[in-house]
């Protein structure tokens, strides 16, 4: 049960390189309308992939057994304001 969520906010929705952030959905859990997710012990509390494919970060979520969500941004947006190498 890895990625249980996809929060797409994109500007170019049907371009598929992205920016990516994921967090445990259960941080989602006192949002009204929310899917209730059982308080789980996640890998990580937010963690981040630039410069990717929805389908490379979908897979990269691959194996873990909390629930997570995706949050898909546009591609070099730097979402998460991480400093960036020239090169990343």
């Amino acid at each position: 049960m890895p990625v249980v969520n996809i929060v797409d906010e994109r500007t170019h929705k049907h371009n598929v390189a992205i920016d990516a952030i994921f967090e445990p959905s259960t941080h989602d859990n006192s949002c009204k309308g929310a899917t209730q997710f059982e308080e789980t012990v996640a890998p990580f509390v937010y963690r981040e992939l630039y410069k990717t494919t929805v389908a490379e970060a979908i897979a990269e979520m691959d194996g873990y057994r909390a629930p997570i969500t995706l949050y898909m941004y546009d591609f070099g947006s730097n979402p998460g304001g991480k400093v960036l190498r020239r090169n990343e």
